[in-house]
Parts: C-alpha cells; structure tokens; sequence
C-alpha cells in the first residue's frame, strides 16, 4: 500500500471502472453444474507485520484455518508482509505452519528501512522476484511490480526508514515483460496471475503504460491459443475489494488482512502510547476487528469461486472521523467467476 494513498481522494472516474465493493452482499458459491473441485488457495494480502501489534495472532489464525480445511492445496501472500529483521522470524515460523506449500508475492513495503529486495526474497524463501509454478492443472505466475522504470526513477532524499519519503518503484521492466511472455507461451494451462500492485487500475497500481503493456501481453496470449488461457488476475496493495474485467480477463484486488491507512492527517488514539512509541504509524490505520483473507476454488469446468469474509473496525470508523470513501470496506467479497 502507498503511504500517501488517500482513498477519500480516489475519483468517481476511476471507481466506475470498476465493480464496486459490495461487502454485505454475499454471492452463492455454488458452481450450477456442481462441477468437481481440481484446486483451492488460501490468499492473503498486505499482513504488515511491522506496522500493527496483533499480526502474529491475524496470521496465526489464517494459518490454523487453512490447516484446518485440509483441502487447501497452496497459501500465497499478496506482499507487504515483513519486514527482514532477525526479530521478525518467528512471524516468518507462524507462516511456515501451513501443511503444504506457501508463496509470496514482493509488495512494495517489504523492503522498507533500507532493505534491498534480494534481501526480503532470501528472508520470504522466494526462488526470485518473480516466479511460476504448476498446481493441478493449473500455472500460475507471481510478478515483481517493485522494479525501477529507467526513464522515470524514484530519487529518494535519504534513507527509507519509516515510510516517510515519498514515491515507491511500481514498474515491471522489459525483462520481466519478456520473461512474462515466454513463460504464458511455454504452457499449455490456463494461467493465474498475482502481482502486489493493481495491474487494471489508472492509479497507485503499477505504471500506467507498463499496466497496459501487461495486459496486452495477457491478451495476446488468449487470442494467440483461442480459448481464455488468462483467466484471473490478483493484486493487494490498495487495501480494498472490488473486482473488474477487462477485455474478458478477471481483475480481483484482494483487502488487506489488517487495516485500512487513514493517511498523515488521521490520528487515531485507540492505541496506547507504548503501543504508539513501538509501532510508530498505527495512529494513522484504522484496524479491521478480525483479520481477512479469501479461499479460491478452482472447479473442472474452469469456474472459479472465492470465499471471503466479513469484518469491522476496531475503535473509530471511518464515517466517525470524516474521511470516507466507497473505498473503505472491512470485507472479501464471495464472488463467483465465470
């Protein structure tokens, strides 16, 4: 998520783009067919242990549902998960728990206070910043959208240490694209994509013209084997709901498990000040009052459900302080894709 992303200042131009969130409203995710299952993940986005106090007991939760289920054939984080201190790998234990495998995606505050991204791979345990794997059938692609854009690079004016210089990369560079391309061509399985930031959005995801580059690429790639061999298409980031299509592609932007970030003007009192001197930026969240995370299933005939859940807010709403937007929703929708 981008520290300065005020989603009260988000325009009605770019929410209509898209299907707006519609937490509340459950959706049945009852394939009409009663098709069988080939495939379920559990997914989570934007845990940030480094910024709330209570993300080890979020995650754990997460962990222990998953486990649980015990038809979860993967788990995978959407980035912004932690940050690579010595002090944070019994967070990183909690997430070693799942009885199968588990996958990261870079986010964009994963390598805050200095740390360089070879760094958080080597702590998160990724092969690289971007990366594939075959599941049941299915391929899926993990995307790096923290690179730097040679004709735009970020300058910062000193150290990163506490979100407090502005501009983050947001760039997937000509080799990704290429490696993008080469991978999507080499399989013969419909293909799922994640990547931190929003590939589909005008703003705050990844660059604008590098976005639209990626969805070309996506879209070739279908017109090239005839059927919808890209069928979905996940981000975290702006820690939101919605869902948006795309020439026939699916775009579901996955809230984050915590909180919603009520900006520098917003600050919150519902810590205590040793909590406050500990974690220095949670006056200015809103937490959710439990944490959230979606379960897709992947059923034969190609459908695909996901299970979200429903929250609120712990202390304060968003109403309560002023700064609203259709934006701010403690939820994962249910949705059914078809």
């Amino acid at each position: 998520m981008n520290r300065r992303y005020f989603l009260h200042r988000l325009s009605l131009s770019v929410a209509g783009m898209a299907l707006l969130p519609s937490c509340g409203i459950k959706t049945s995710n009852k394939i009409d067919n009663q098709s069988n299952v080939i495939l379920k993940a559990g997914i989570c986005a934007d845990v940030h242990r480094d910024i709330i106090p209570d993300n080890e007991l979020r995650l754990q939760a997460f962990i222990d549902n998953m486990n649980e289920r015990g038809d979860v054939d993967f788990i995978i984080q959407l980035g912004d998960f932690v940050n690579p201190y010595d002090y944070n790998i019994p967070f990183m234990n909690i997430w070693k728990k799942f009885q199968g495998p588990g996958y990261h995606v870079m986010g964009n505050h994963d390598t805050d206070y200095n740390f360089t991204q070879d760094q958080a791979v080597t702590f998160l345990g990724m092969k690289s910043p971007y990366y594939s794997f075959d599941t049941n059938g299915y391929h899926f692609i993990v995307l790096n959208g923290n690179e730097s854009d040679p004709a735009n690079p970020i300058i910062l004016d000193g150290p990163r240490t506490l979100y407090t210089n502005t501009g983050y990369d947001h760039h997937i560079g000509e080799e990704q694209r290429r490696w993008l391309a080469d991978d999507i061509d080499k399989t013969n399985l419909p293909v799922i994509v994640f990547c931190h930031q929003s590939l589909d959005e005008k703003l705050l995801g990844v660059d604008q013209a590098t976005a639209a580059h990626v969805r070309l690429i996506f879209e070739k790639a279908n017109e090239k084997t005839g059927f919808k061999k890209i069928r979905l298409v996940f981000s975290g980031h702006h820690h939101t709901d919605f869902h948006n299509i795309i020439n026939d592609i699916h775009y579901l932007s996955i809230n984050s498990m915590s909180f919603i970030w009520m900006g520098w003007e917003f600050k919150s009192e519902y810590y205590s000040k040793e909590i406050e001197e500990k974690y220095p930026l949670v006056k200015y969240i809103i937490p959710y009052k439990d944490p959230l995370w979606a379960v897709m299933t992947i059923y034969e005939n190609g459908e695909i459900a996901i299970e979200g859940k429903q929250s609120g807010y712990s202390g304060t709403t968003p109403e309560e302080t002023g700064i609203v937007s259709p934006w701010h929703i403690p939820c994962i929708s249910d949705r059914r894709l078809t």
